[in-house]
């Protein structure tokens, strides 16, 4: 079992320097447990209302993100 926290899962989500990297790491484990805590959701809400403030998206772009 391998656990992962917003710090790893939002570059599959935002476009990031890291993100093909991570995004073949979890392809790689694919046939393997995955798990997140629910913490990951308010870490993640909490990052991309960071970047709606820094003006990196928008609060549009920001609900098609977490729908």
């Amino acid at each position: 079992m391998h656990y992962f926290d917003a710090s790893i899962l939002a570059p599959l989500i935002i476009k990031e320097e890291i993100s093909q990297s991570v995004s073949e790491i979890l392809e790689a484990m694919s046939n393997q447990k995955l798990m997140i805590s629910d913490w990951t959701l308010v870490e993640f809400s909490s990052m991309l209302v960071r970047e709606i403030r820094m003006r990196t998206h928008n609060a549009a772009s920001a609900q098609v993100i977490t729908s």
